[in-house]
């Protein structure tokens, strides 16, 4: 599995005939997705302090674009990025992401 995080207003927004295009794969050519071990440091990085916020789980099995895994600066990790639109069919959930008081994000994911 990987993950992203999105405004839900930006989800809802960005869907077309079945699939997902946010504002990133119009400007940086990719949707930026996040590993089990890194999806709270990104969450926290990038959306402290955010809220109305999804969670998406996608199983990169159905995912139809490529999937590239890359070297990002400050990450433990390579980091996937999906290479094109996400099918929706590939999404097996969406979670609703709430900070903490401190405005930070708290996310566990256990690994099958």
């Amino acid at each position: 599995m990987i993950y992203h995080i999105v405004s839900k207003k930006e989800f809802r927004s960005s869907q077309k005939d079945g699939l997902y295009q946010p504002e990133s794969l119009e400007n940086e050519g990719y949707i930026h997705c996040s590993t089990a071990s890194e999806i709270e440091n990104t969450a926290n990085r990038y959306f402290k302090g955010k809220r109305h916020l999804f969670l998406i789980i996608i199983d990169e099995s159905r995912v139809k674009e490529e999937i590239k895994y890359e070297e990002v600066e400050g990450r433990d990790e390579p980091m996937p990025h999906i290479m094109g639109t996400l099918n929706l069919d590939a999404i097996l959930d969406k979670i609703v992401l709430t900070p903490d008081t401190n405005g930070e994000f708290e996310i566990k994911i256990e690994e099958n």
